[in-house]
């Protein structure tokens, strides 16, 4: 039912369970523990979907997840497989760090599809995401599963995944298993303090004049004007703390832009709108 999948390092690894053609709906996904990394085996290795070699058919599996995500953020995690002409196709995750130990957590987001199972005897304290019995089937040739990731430690995390497209033909013979892997990093999360009294802290923009009042004196180093999507059209350097500082900008275009000030307090951000009356 699984193929040998082995791991290194920091790791999330997915893999996959499943018996072509069930007879009857049912939803306990792949066994726990079936992932081959961290010292769990497979059922490729003992008795289910074990007479083709890993990798050796012609479908495309993928992990999709950004290449870096912060402490505490919630990660959309993707496994896809393509294979024309099948129907049936699944998965298993467990997310582990370099000592074999299970990190994060997994949140379910789609729940006709996909569910969240507790370890076995041998490694009761890890996490599977697997599929549900109406996550294994697909009428296209190819299968998607989605959901989110949440890592509580910063460190390198490689997203090991195994899949199997079946041929549907109610027996785990015939089957082919896959395997692919990415390594992303897990960052300490931003710390970014509020400006004292920020709600005190106003912006007044007028054709090209800024105006800022600050009638806390709080330390404003530089003020930064970008669009919408990011580009810096004005940064200047200001190193004050008057109550009130008035700011010629350069010709913008009419539109929403950003004005972010850095302070010794932290960084404050608002939106304005760009007029030429």
């Amino acid at each position: 039912m699984i193929k040998k999948l082995s791991l290194s390092g920091f790791g999330l690894v997915a893999t996959f369970i499943l018996i072509s053609a069930i007879n009857k709906p049912t939803s306990s996904g792949a066994p726990s523990a079936s992932t081959g990394g961290g010292g769990e085996q497979t059922c490729a290795m003992s008795t289910c979907h074990d007479d083709n070699s890993i990798n050796s058919g012609t479908a495309q599996l993928s992990v999709e997840i950004a290449d870096m995500v912060k402490v505490g953020e919630d990660a959309t995690i993707k496994v896809k497989i393509k294979d024309a002409g099948k129907t049936r196709f699944g998965f298993q995750v467990t997310a582990l760090d370099e000592s074999n130990t299970k990190v994060g957590e997994f949140i379910i987001t789609d729940t006709e599809r996909t569910q969240i199972l507790g370890g076995n005897n041998s490694f009761p304290n890890r996490q599977y995401l697997t599929y549900t019995y109406l996550g294994t089937i697909d009428t296209d040739g190819q299968a998607e599963w989605e959901a989110k990731w949440k890592s509580t430690t910063k460190g390198k995390v490689t997203f090991y995944v195994a899949g199997i497209s079946a041929n549907n033909d109610g027996q785990d013979k015939g089957d082919f298993t896959y395997t692919t892997s990415k390594s992303i990093t897990v960052a300490e999360a931003s710390k970014i303090t509020k400006i004292t009294n920020s709600k005190e802290v106003t912006f007044n923009l007028s054709n090209s004049l800024l105006t800022i009042t600050n009638p806390y004196f709080n330390y404003i180093k530089t003020i930064t004007i970008t669009d919408i999507q990011g580009k810096t059209l004005f940064t200047k350097t200001i190193n004050n703390a008057d109550a009130g500082t008035e700011i010629k900008l350069p010709e913008l275009s009419a539109g929403v832009v950003i004005a972010t000030l850095q302070t010794s307090a932290g960084i404050l951000t608002k939106k304005l709108f760009a007029t030429h009356d």
